[in-house]
This record gives structure tokens, sequence and C-alpha cells, in this order.
């Protein structure tokens, strides 16, 4: 998956190009991981939009970083 990756970050870089203000984040730490995932998955890339809100969900329900072993 190198050069399907290398792509994509290429395309993520370029598409900050004459952007006032970047968001990392927003433009390139999160879409990377999802596309990667989604290319694994066999997703098409535009369904991310709508597992995004499952992700945040699951997660949010996860309560990480606040699990404590006993």
């Amino acid at each position: 998956m190198h050069d399907d990756l290398a792509r994509v970050v290429a395309d993520l870089l370029d598409g900050l190009e004459g952007k006032g203000d970047v968001d990392v984040v927003d433009d390139v730490a999160y879409p990377l991981p999802v596309t990667a995932i989604c290319k694994i998955l066999g997703a098409p890339r535009e369904d991310e939009t709508r597992s995004h809100g499952w992700v945040d969900a699951v997660a949010s329900g996860l309560e990480l970083g606040t699990y404590r072993p006993t």
C-alpha cells in the first residue's frame, strides 16, 4: 500500500496549496488514516462522512483514558 498512501499524502498536500489557513488534523492527519482504512476494507472513501458519526459515537462510549484495571 506504500505507493497508494504516498499518492494520498501527495494529494492531501497538493490540496493545501493556496489555502490561507491549514488545520493539520482536519486537512491531513484525519483523512490519511481514514483513507487507508477505507482502502483496506474496500469501502468507498465517499462513505466516510456517513461512518464518521458512527465512529465518534463508538469512541465516545469507550471513555478512552479513563479505564483503570482492577
